[in-house]
């Protein structure tokens, strides 16, 4: 119930450490079901997180990997 919680400030920096400490390996993001202005402010503050890679797009869906440990050290080359 803590984690659904939390998810409602998602990509917000505690969010994503949330998912990340929880052995998430993937994150869906169904923009469509956000208004068009947050829809763009979350795309915009995903870009920024190294920690989730898309890696999928169907229609308004992104899904995004969880990159924890030493591939997140391998993105930072």
């Amino acid at each position: 119930e803590a984690l659904r919680s939390l998810m409602q400030t998602f990509p917000d920096p505690e969010a994503v450490k949330a998912l990340v400490e929880a052995g998430a390996r993937y994150v869906v993001v169904r923009y469509g079901e956000f208004d068009p202005p947050t829809a763009a402010r979350v795309r915009a503050e995903l870009v920024g997180v190294r920690e989730l890679v898309p890696v999928f797009e169907s229609g308004t869906d992104v899904v995004y990997a969880v990159v924890v440990g030493e591939l997140m050290a391998a993105r930072r080359v």
